[in-house]
């Protein structure tokens, strides 16, 4: 079925793959529930149109391929979706919110998804199906799913297994990626030495060792803090009683002096009536009082005044008290929930050591079985050397072969040599010694041939030879004697040696001599090859691990300084960390950022805000690596409130001696901080633009 999608999109460019391939979950704990509502869905194949999909059902009948389910963009209509159920609360969610896919295979996820919607629990599916009587398809996060029916089933018929479908592109490239490196090490053999692979295994150890004391180090610091806040908060403790103590204090003594107050006003009074008893006959009143009520009545009111401004002062006093009490009992608590945190983070990093350790034992056992695969292919190679040496030992026999049977050939020639010389000796002392040897002097004796072209007279021959003259003797005679001569050919045939199987065995020589030079030179290029491959690949490790290994240091520090305030003196907290150990430039950097009280987040679900001010951090500290002369931001506090606002105008202020910066901006809390201003305006005199430029540096921060 693979090779079959593969061959489709190879054939047909209309064809975009399966949906479980265009689409996953934003979280894990979905996965399960997504893949038990997709169904069938989940290896339905998306295309562009429908004819495209008639081809390839076409293509798959011709091929007697396996069967189908097309889904073509163009005509899908799918249903439109139900935003009530967006509102339905808890951890219900529809089920098209929780997957992450391009916009082009929209309809094609929300053709499979429809109005389905996901949860956490079965309670809440059945407190949404059953008791809200909503009449949509609902699944836990375990599998459970209750139809629009009502009828619940226990998730998909396959098991938990289903929801490892999503895995499966990555697999899948895993398994390419094998395969790869499997044909690599069988083609360079033993290109790859035990030294750089212990020099690999090393650099991983030593990886995760530096991983594991960046951990010791971050659970230290940890512990150090939760130090620093409990001796904190019992100082604040001794504090809020010391303060109790003395607002008990001042209270009784505000009593005393009341009750003075009160004996001097009585004084007071009695001290009026003696001294102002002639004033008021005088004035023609009865009394003070009524003098006081006529003509002092604006005094009255002014004091009245005076007095209610008083109470009102009290009143803000007495709340101003009430809320530094306050602030410090919410900043006590704060502080407890920050200690709260640490502890748990405490107890996240110990997890995340014993998984190191975990990955540890896992590396020594990759390890154990690449020797055990080094081994057999030593083995191999010994088996193949084994075979080579037999070769070359029947190569040496065979030419010993040759050579002795030139040395017989020289010998029956060496033979025949003596044997005419020993005839021509014999015929010179017979010269010598004058002695005549017969020979046929008649006619006939002209036809007859011999070797050396000399006739003899055999007459002193045998006579069972000498006397066979007639024609059935001579005949039997002359065959006999051709048998023989053919017998001795033929032995003569079969001992000479063939010269023709050696020069076959020079050729191949030859060729054997040039193979092996071949492939010298081939294992030498590859091992150059490998080598070069290496230290580039090492090099490019370095430069990109320093890069990150700086960038990575810095950016919580960024992030901090621009987060932090007197609220929250800590700031948030934001880190970087790698996909791939063993590849880290050619898998992807994740990024993560965590704003002063909030919990741990994808930076998708992120505010805005927040994600401008992460995206300055990172900024900031590449900067700190590889500094660029000024920088040119373009309304990047589009994004921020005021406080954020001030927060970053203040941080690239700090960093002004090193930090050149042109900032676009519509906030006057932003550029209010500038050393200098330009400003752009129309002229509608001359109906142009105009520049205006303002030089802050001579004007104080006042």
């Amino acid at each position: 079925r693979v090779e079959s999608l593969a061959s489709m999109k190879r054939l047909y460019p209309g064809v975009k793959g399966r949906l479980s391939e265009l689409c996953s979950p934003s979280q894990g704990k979905y996965k399960e529930a997504v893949a038990v509502i997709f169904a069938k869905m989940m290896d339905a194949i998306v295309v562009d149109n429908e004819k495209t999909a008639s081809e390839c059902i076409s293509y798959l009948k011709e091929q007697r391929a396996c069967t189908a389910t097309f889904l073509p963009l163009s005509s899908l209509r799918p249903r439109p979706l139900d935003e009530g159920l967006r509102r339905l609360g808890g951890s219900v969610k529809l089920c098209i919110d929780v997957l992450k896919f391009d916009t082009v295979y929209a309809p094609a996820v929300r053709y499979a998804a429809g109005n389905a919607l996901v949860c956490d629990t079965l309670d809440e599916a059945r407190k949404i199906r059953y008791e809200q009587r909503h009449a949509v398809k609902i699944c836990s996060t375990d599998g459970t799913l209750i139809e629009k029916s009502g009828l619940m089933t226990g998730g998909s018929s396959s098991g938990p297994d289903r929801g490892k479908k999503w895995d499966r592109p990555k697999l899948d490239g895993l398994k390419a990626k094998r395969d790869e490196a499997q044909q690599e090490l069988d083609a360079l053999g033993q290109g790859l030495s035990d030294r750089n692979q212990e020099e690999e295994l090393n650099r991983q150890f030593h990886s995760a060792k530096k991983s594991v004391q960046g951990l010791e180090q971050d659970f230290e610091s940890t512990h150090e803090t939760i130090k620093n806040m409990t001796a904190r908060k019992q100082e604040l403790t001794s504090e809020i009683k010391a303060l109790r103590r003395e607002v008990q204090k001042l209270d009784k003594d505000i009593e005393k002096r009341i009750s003075s107050v009160e004996e001097s006003k009585n004084e007071l009074e009695n001290l009026r009536e003696t001294i102002f008893g002639d004033f008021a006959e005088k004035s023609g009143v009865a009394s003070v009082a009524e003098f006081e009520d006529r003509f002092v009545k604006r005094v009255d009111m002014l004091r009245e005044q005076l007095i209610q401004l008083e109470g009102n002062k009290s009143k803000i006093e007495s709340e101003l008290t009430y809320q530094r009490s306050r602030d410090l009992e919410s900043a006590v608590q704060k502080k407890e929930e920050s200690t709260s945190r640490l502890e748990q983070r405490m107890q996240t990093i110990q997890e995340e050591r014993a998984s190191i350790v975990d990955n540890k034992e896992t590396l020594r056992a990759e390890l154990a079985d690449l020797e055990e695969t080094l081994e057999d292919a030593k083995k191999t190679l010994s088996s193949v050397d084994a075979n080579f040496k037999e070769l070359k030992q029947a190569e040496k026999q065979v030419q010993q072969d040759i050579a002795e049977k030139r040395k017989l050939k020289m010998g029956l020639g060496v033979s025949l040599e003596q044997l005419k010389n020993k005839e021509d000796s014999i015929l010179m002392a017979c010269q010598m010694e004058q002695v005549e040897i017969p020979k046929i002097e008649n006619e006939e004796a002209d036809d007859m041939e011999t070797d050396d072209a000399k006739n003899y007279d055999f007459s002193v021959l045998p006579r069972k030879l000498r006397d066979a003259k007639s024609e059935e003797a001579k005949s039997a005679a002359g065959q006999n004697f051709e048998v023989q001569e053919r017998t001795l050919k033929a032995d003569l045939e079969r001992i000479a040696p063939n010269l023709r199987p050696t020069d076959h065995l020079d050729e191949i020589q030859a060729r054997v001599t040039q193979i092996n030079k071949d492939f010298d030179e081939a294992r030498t290029r590859a091992t150059e090859a490998s080598e070069a491959f290496e230290e580039i690949r090492k090099e490019r490790t370095e430069r990109f691990m320093k890069c990150f290994n700086q960038i990575a240091n810095k950016i919580d520090e960024v992030y901090k300084d621009l987060t932090k305030s007197q609220a929250y003196p800590l700031g948030g907290t934001a880190y970087l960390s790698l996909e791939s150990q063993e590849d880290p430039f050619l898998s992807g950097i994740k990024f993560n950022a965590m704003p002063p009280t909030k919990r741990f987040r994808d930076m998708e679900q992120l505010s805005g805000g927040e994600r401008t001010v992460a995206a300055l951090a990172l900024l900031f500290s590449i900067h700190y690596f590889r500094p660029s002369p000024f920088f040119v931001m373009d309304e990047i506090d589009a994004a921020l409130d005021n406080i954020n606002v001030g927060k970053v105008s203040s941080y690239i202020q700090s960093r002004a001696p090193d930090l050149q910066t042109i900032v676009i901006s519509l906030k006057d809390s932003f550029y209010e901080k500038a050393d200098a201003l330009v400003g752009i305006h129309r002229d509608h005199s001359v109906d142009a633009s105009r520049v205006l430029t303002l030089d802050l540096s001579q004007y104080g921060e006042e």
